[in-house]
């Protein structure tokens, strides 16, 4: 995306593209930092609860089959749930490995080319991010580029190479061709949803009063601290979500644990 605005700014001024890369360079590195610290607590829970739940599974229940061989269908069926999916994973935690590791590399890929990256638009919260944050490269490059006096095919082409997610950049291309066929760059944008609302009305407006270029800014401004705020808010609430999925998880294996010592003891 740097090589793509200092490649624009060839047209409209590399002033203009240096110090938009270092400021998307200093942004992204913020919000880096702020992911970073804020993902640190539930990835550590979320191992120490998937090592927990491992242990439970994998050690301690095969454990209880040779001790409650006896009592067989007197389990209590949370018992015979967790032994069930203890004997399962044991036999085949080789086919499984393999098989997650496999489909883990197929959607890496798979998600890193346009369709993938359309495919990720349409996804709950994590679309309305990518967007927000689409939005906010393109919008502010083109905007830019508008005011430093670039053509609005220049300028599009600029924000093309800015908006560092592929599906995003595709619909840029065709609404760059519907602009070269002569409608107004408003119009072209809104057909494509090249990008979000806020900042297609706010072109709208701003194509009227021929403000573009300042619009645009704000449109980005816009994008951007709503995109943030929206994965602020996910990330804040993950932290209690693996909290209660981890203690559900936990306590129905232990529970499961008892069930069968007290159905022992009853027998």
């Amino acid at each position: 995306m740097v090589v793509g605005l200092v490649r624009a700014g060839e047209a409209a001024g590399l002033d203009f593209a240096l110090d938009e890369a270092a400021k998307h360079l200093e942004r992204e590195a913020e919000l880096r930092g702020k992911l970073r610290a804020a993902l640190t607590y539930p990835l550590v829970l979320l191992a120490t609860g998937a090592g927990t739940i491992g242990v439970l599974v994998m050690a301690v229940l095969p454990r209880y089959v040779a001790l409650l061989g006896d009592v067989g269908d007197a389990l209590p069926t949370s018992t015979r749930l967790l032994l069930g999916l203890s004997g399962f994973l044991g036999a085949q935690w080789p086919l499984l490995t393999v098989t997650a590791i496999g489909a883990f590399l197929l959607a890496y890929r798979g998600l890193r080319t346009t369709s993938g990256h359309e495919l990720l638009l349409d996804v709950p919260i994590i679309g309305g991010i990518r967007r927000g944050m689409a939005t906010a490269r393109a919008a502010r490059t083109l905007g830019a580029m508008l005011q430093s006096g670039a053509p609005v095919l220049t300028a599009l082409h600029g924000a093309i190479s800015a908006a560092g997610d592929k599906a995003i950049a595709r619909r840029l291309e065709v609404a760059t061709e519907r602009v070269r066929r002569g409608e107004s760059l408003a119009a072209a944008l809104a057909a494509e949803a090249a990008l979000d609302a806020p900042a297609l009305e706010l072109l709208a407006v701003g194509e009227e009063s021929g403000r573009v270029g300042m619009v645009l800014a704000h449109a980005a401004d816009l994008a951007e601290t709503d995109a943030t705020r929206t994965l602020g808010a996910a990330v804040n609430v993950l932290e209690p979500t693996l909290i209660v999925a981890l203690g559900g998880a936990i306590g129905f294996v232990a529970l499961a644990l008892l069930q069968a010592i007290y159905s022992v003891r009853i027998a």
